[in-house]
């Protein structure tokens, strides 16, 4: 999965020097053949000192615009959600742990113009997610979902 990812992003780049090469000036087209790559990462923390808690998640995706108005590709996704709860004997806090990773293909419909500087779009796509929970850095349940259905909306700043 690391060595796909990696590709990913090497085309990525490469196909980014290409257009920038060959583009006269700044461009806002979506034409067949770019190459979009987009990336959303959060970190949660509790700042309160006794006990510890933080949520962090990282995701990228990549995709290939075959026509001006769709753009199909994958997305990667990470999750870690760490908390520690006061334990009733009185030791140490009880840990707990999820871990979460996404993989799945996208399908991006964008609405809107062809050279729009906003450009609202509609992603839907499907999810191959493995969730594991640990309690004590003990693993108490692991699920792995070959299918799961995503959809979302948002808008694109070219």
């Amino acid at each position: 999965m690391k060595k796909a990812l990696c590709i990913l992003i090497l085309l990525t780049f490469a196909g980014n020097i290409i257009a920038a090469n060959q583009a006269p000036s700044y461009s806002t087209s979506r034409a067949s053949g770019t190459i979009m790559i987009s990336g959303t990462g959060t970190y949660t923390t509790d700042l309160k000192q006794e006990l510890k808690s933080s949520q962090w998640n990282l995701g990228i995706d990549g995709a290939l615009f075959l026509f001006p108005q769709l753009a199909a590709g994958l997305e990667f996704g990470y999750l870690r959600d760490y908390e520690q709860f006061e334990n009733p004997a009185g030791e140490d806090p009880i840990e707990s742990e999820i871990i979460g990773k996404i993989f799945g293909p996208r399908v991006y419909f964008f609405l809107g113009k062809k050279n729009s500087e906003l450009t609202p779009f509609l992603k839907g796509g499907a999810n191959y997610l493995v969730d594991k929970e640990l309690l004590d850095d003990e693993e108490i349940s692991s699920t792995t979902n070959e299918l799961g259905l995503t959809a979302s909306a948002g808008v694109m700043l070219n």
